[in-house]
């Protein structure tokens, strides 16, 4: 996927750009072939299925190892891959990545090939017809937008304890929703493998949690009020205002499943870990730290990639006069941005916002009595 950044007029390949999270899926491929050899044997026509899928790279290094793991099982088995994402997902690419001379399809051979737009808050496959369904860096978004009072608050970590622990709820009732739609899509013996940003719990940080973190998150509350101290935004509008956005902790997750008496039934949690990263590791961008504007603009492009919609439709929106104006907001907000991140970079070992990603993987397996 190519998206013209607006900011240089620069393309940007999303496909290729690490920051989608393709080093965490890669280090999953074990789990994943395992796991498929675990529910092999319970259809005569596995099928692995991907939720939040993209433009298709991410989702392929996903479902590559099951379906190989199936084949060298058994190559006469027919196999299939279900690719499933919003409406407006950039559905081109992915069918050119899928399909393409590296994708699943080689010489009129390989799996059946399905592409799904839908929300992954309902069910989008027929129940029971799932061997495996994986989502990876994609259930961490909240089924709404969150409107609530929440002044010098953009990000859920940073909200006051009572409005926390009110969307700490709402996030786990999302998440149980997520996992019961999938339940009843697995067949009995499934599995569904989620992994996504996740934060660790700390009884001494605010809030009781340290969360995955960039110099994207932490500096974009500090820029949007710059922005209302400069008479750009309305100051109601941004205290009202929250990233649609949560990361689980192992405890949420598991209250999730656990307090929830139809999926206690339904499955079972066969791997939960939140895993913490190394700096380097955190920030695919580092190896251009000592270029501090190029570092700056590659970090604001790659996320303008996935936070502009959301904050065109349900901020600036409300803050302009038409859709143009809005856009010119847009372009305020991240080109102020990629400054305040040059600059924090400029001050080298003194800078006050580094990245550490935190990443949460769940298993759960379907118990044979479970939902259908």
């Amino acid at each position: 996927m190519r998206i013209l950044a607006a900011t240089t007029g620069e393309q940007v390949d999303f496909n290729q750009e690490p920051t989608l999270g393709l080093r965490d899926i890669n280090e999953h491929t074990g789990m994943l072939e395992e796991l498929a050899l675990r529910t092999f044997n319970h259809t005569d026509a596995p099928k692995v299925a991907d939720f939040g899928c993209g433009p298709g790279q991410s989702s392929l290094n996903i479902v590559r190892p099951v379906l190989d793991a199936w084949s060298n099982e058994n190559p006469k088995k027919q196999l299939s891959a279900c690719f499933a994402d919003l409406p407006g997902n950039d559905w081109g690419s992915l069918r050119a990545t899928v399909l393409g001379k590296d994708g699943l399809i080689h010489e009129d051979r390989g799996p059946q090939v399905e592409m799904l737009a839908g929300n992954f808050y309902n069910q989008m496959l027929c129940s029971g017809s799932v061997a495996l369904a994986t989502a990876f860096n994609a259930t961490h978004w909240l089924r709404h937008q969150v409107f609530m009072p929440s002044p010098k608050a953009l990000w859920f970590s940073e909200l006051p304890s009572r409005q926390y622990q009110a969307l700490r709820q709402v996030a786990k009732d999302d998440f149980a929703l997520f996992v019961s739609k999938r339940m009843e899509e697995l067949m009995p013996g499934g599995c569904l493998v989620v992994s996504t940003m996740g934060a660790a719990q700390d009884t001494s940080a605010r809030n009781g949690i340290i969360p995955s973190k960039n110099a994207v998150i932490a500096m974009s509350t500090e820029v949007m009020h710059d922005m209302v101290s400069d008479g750009l935004l309305q100051q109601h509008h941004v205290e009202n205002f929250l990233f649609p956005i949560w990361f689980l902790t192992e405890e949420d997750a598991r209250d999730a499943i656990l307090q929830n008496e139809v999926l206690a039934e339904a499955c079972e949690i066969d791997h939960l870990a939140v895993t913490s990263r190394s700096r380097e590791e955190s920030d695919p961008k580092a190896y251009l730290l000592d270029q501090p504007e190029l570092y700056a603009r590659h970090k604001v492009e790659a996320d303008r990639a996935v936070l502009e919609n959301t904050l065109e439709a349900q901020l600036f929106n409300r803050c302009a006069a038409s859709a143009r104006d809005a856009h010119r907001l847009s372009d305020e907000f991240f080109s102020r941005l990629e400054d305040a991140i040059r600059q924090d970079v400029l001050a080298g070992p003194y800078r006050r916002h580094v990245d550490r990603k935190r990443i949460l993987t769940m298993v759960l397996r379907k118990r044979k009595s479970g939902l259908s």
